[in-house]
C-alpha cells in the first residue's frame, strides 16, 4: 500500500508556512496622525522591528487635501513620489531613489511640475538630483518660458 499524504515542501509543515506567513505580515503595523481637528495629517506603516516607515504613506493638508503620497523603503523616499497643492491640483510627480548613504531620496528620472493653476510648470529629468539634458520650463499662461527652458548639466542651465 502506497502512502497518499502529501508532503510538506522544503521540509515545512502547512502550520509553519502559516506561522511564516503570519510574522511577514506583521513585521509592519499602521500609524495615523491627526490635525487638531480630528483630521487626518498622516497615514502610512512602520517597521516593528526598527520604527523605520516603510510601505505607502500618505499625507494631508489641514484642509484635507492630499498633500503627498509616496513609498518609503527604511525610511527613505523609493519610487513614484506626488505632491499635490492645498487647492487640490497636483504640484509634482515623479521618481525618488533613496541614496547608498542612508540620508536623502533625490528626485530621479524623469519629474514633472505644475502651477497651483494646473497649467504645467516644468518637465524634465533628474541624475541623482540634479537637473540634466533638456528641460521645458512655462510661464503661469501656458507658454513656453524660453530664459529658463533648454540645456542642463549638473542642474546649471548651459544653454
Amino acid at each position: 500500500m502506497t502512502d497518499r499524504r502529501r508532503k510538506p515542501l522544503s521540509g515545512f509543515s502547512a502550520g509553519s508556512a502559516l506561522l511564516l506567513c503570519a510574522l511577514a505580515c506583521s513585521c509592519t503595523k499602521r500609524v495615523q496622525g491627526r490635525w487638531g481637528d480630528g483630521e487626518l495629517r498622516f497615514e502610512g506603516r512602520v517597521s516593528r522591528l526598527d520604527g523605520e516607515r516603510e510601505d505607502l504613506w500618505t499625507w494631508w493638508f489641514p484642509n484635507g487635501e492630499r498633500r503627498e503620497q509616496g513609498r518609503l523603503e527604511h525610511g527613505q523616499r523609493a519610487g513614484k513620489w506626488r505632491q499635490w497643492y492645498a487647492n487640490g491640483q497636483r504640484r509634482s510627480e515623479g521618481e525618488r531613489e533613496p541614496s547608498a548613504d542612508g540620508r536623502a531620496s533625490p528626485r530621479e528620472g524623469f519629474w514633472q511640475f505644475w502651477f497651483e493653476n494646473g497649467e504645467q510648470s516644468a518637465k524634465g529629468v533628474f541624475i541623482h538630483g540634479l537637473r540634466e539634458g533638456h528641460w521645458d520650463f512655462y510661464l503661469t499662461s501656458g507658454k513656453l518660458d524660453g530664459e529658463h527652458s533648454g540645456e542642463y548639466h549638473l542642474d546649471q542651465r548651459i544653454h
